[in-house]
């Protein structure tokens, strides 16, 4: 917290710097500010990204999901639904084959719930027990291997579209100010005060530029 106060103070210095020394250079410096997370969100872009970001979030969320209520996979099965649950536009023939998958791991689901009502299983069916026993342990092992790869993809993720939507915004800012003569656009976080607000015509050039 110390060490960010310090940056904010630093960077607010630094605009009152930058301020007096155009104000001593010149008397027609043009001014303003900028919000960039404003910015980014508010874009088509940025609310295209985040739809994209939610959906393919959902996808993963959906798939563990259904993994932790029918813990039966072998990992045959466990490659095919992860391949089959994350595709982005799915065929027909696809999905079919999705809820195909789903529906036989369910049956493996109810027949173990049958099989642990049983007060004396005869020696099939005991076998049959541990072996599900033992395929869901491994299940859980491999929802966990899962469950990481799903926080690095969407932290990846994440990050890539954040650098991705900030570039094409600071790309915005600037066609806008040297469009309307502006001598610097400083960001909203290091600015005490501005008049002179881009973030909505910004908005504007960024979706003409991304649309």
């Amino acid at each position: 917290m110390k060490n960010n106060k310090i940056a904010l103070i630093t960077a607010v210095l630094a605009v009152a710097a930058v301020l007096s020394t155009y104000a001593f250079q010149t008397g027609s410096s043009k001014f303003g500010v900028v919000d960039i997370g404003r910015l980014s969100d508010q874009s088509k872009l940025g609310k295209r990204k985040k739809a994209e970001f939610d959906a393919r979030q959902q996808k993963w969320i959906g798939m563990l999901q259904f993994m932790r209520t029918n813990r039966f996979f072998t990992p045959e099965n466990a490659k095919k639904f992860r391949e089959l649950s994350l595709l982005d536009k799915p065929t027909a023939d696809q999905t079919k084959q999705l809820e195909d998958l789903k529906t036989s791991i369910q049956k493996i689901t109810d027949e173990f719930q049958q099989l642990i009502k049983v007060a004396q299983p005869t020696d099939d069916q005991s076998k049959r027990r541990q072996d599900l026993l033992r395929m869901s342990d491994e299940t859980g092992q491999m929802m966990n291997d899962l469950a990481a790869e799903y926080q690095d993809t969407m932290r990846g993720l994440a990050n890539d579209f954040k650098d991705e939507v900030t570039n094409k915004a600071r790309a915005a800012v600037q066609k806008y100010a040297k469009k309307e003569g502006f001598t610097v656009v400083f960001e909203a976080s290091v600015a005490v005060y501005g008049a002179n607000d881009v973030t909505d015509e910004a908005v504007k050039v960024m979706d003409a530029d991304n649309s």
